[in-house]
């Protein structure tokens, strides 16, 4: 994983793995823990761990890096951040790549996200607004505006691929 870029209003991350991504809510369901809520209807978001490196860049943006809480002696704090992902502004562009065919999916299809495993996930981030946690610390959240996500190939999906463009109605039809 790296910044591959910054841009006016956020940054670009590349080469994310599947084993970084967690708790996945591409499709803003409710989630409780217990009677606790943990996620509220329609709120579409993802846990992404991150390098050293990348959380010290995030901490200077003003981002919330947290780290996970060690298990025993030999386990090691990993730093993670939450991203968000919104409809509130602007649409989402979120690509979803299975062997070499792109497709779009819009707000009702992007909770497919959460069954597949990533072979590549890249994102574009952008920066919100500033705001205050109850507690009064200050921090600047994080958007997904656009999301490439490169699936690992069943195999299937490899065996059958070229099937994909078979089938499919042509504009013409001879009768």
């Amino acid at each position: 994983m790296k910044i591959v870029e910054t841009t006016r209003r956020g940054f670009v991350i590349d080469e994310i793995v599947d084993s970084e991504v967690r708790a996945r809510n591409f499709g803003g369901v409710e989630k409780k823990s217990g009677n606790r809520t943990v996620n509220t209807e329609g709120r579409r978001n993802f846990l992404l761990y991150i390098t050293e490196e990348i959380a010290e860049q995030l901490k200077e943006f003003g981002c919330e890096v947290k780290y996970t809480t060690p298990r025993d002696e030999n386990d090691v704090a990993r730093p993670f951040v939450s991203m968000n992902i919104s409809y509130y502004l602007k649409p989402v562009e979120a690509h979803l790549i299975a062997n070499g065919v792109d497709t779009l999916l819009d707000e009702d299809h992007l909770y497919q996200l959460n069954d597949f495993e990533f072979k590549n996930l890249g994102l574009v981030v952008e920066l919100g607004k500033e705001k205050v946690h109850q507690n009064g610390v200050r921090y600047i959240p994080m958007f997904a505006s656009q999301i490439w996500a490169e699936i690992t190939p069943s195999y299937f999906g490899t065996r059958y691929a070229y099937l994909n463009n078979q089938g499919q109605a042509e504009e013409a039809t001879p009768f």
